[in-house]
């Protein structure tokens, strides 16, 4: 059954060849989100919001604190956990206690973050080698 995802965007040659460690952690998700799908064809990657809102009288919390920036599922139902890092960027100790949690139960968990020397290209080529070790 073919999947009714929406076509992607193609990136655009100047942000593939903009310097990694300058992007934003959203701006580095996001070109991740984009090219996956083209590489790893029996990936699928998700954004995760993790927050809070108050709707009188109600606390309304998304997901648990902590929980890793993007999620993805195999074909065949096996699961990852993807934090992106910026450059300069530390994972908080909710984001450490998550860590600790995905890889005690046997979850692929996996911090990716660019190196100064790289373009986008580079760091999205080598993010997604380091991702299909999980299949």
């Amino acid at each position: 059954m073919k999947s009714k995802l929406p076509e992607l965007r193609v990136l655009s040659t100047a942000r593939l060849s903009a310097r990694a460690h300058e992007a934003s952690e959203h701006e580095l998700q996001s070109m991740l989100l984009l090219e996956a799908p083209r590489a790893l064809a029996g990936l699928r990657l998700f954004r995760r919001s993790v927050g809070a809102v108050k709707i009188d009288p109600r606390f309304i919390r998304f997901a648990v604190p902590g929980q890793c920036d993007l999620y993805g599922f195999w074909r065949g139902g096996r699961s990852i956990e993807l934090e992106v890092k910026a450059a300069g960027g530390a994972l908080s100790p909710n984001q450490r206690a998550w860590r600790d949690f995905c890889l005690e139960w046997g979850i692929p968990w996996i911090e990716l973050r660019p190196y100064p020397p790289e373009d986008v290209r580079q760091t999205l080529d080598r993010w997604l080698r380091l991702i299909s070790k999980t299949s």
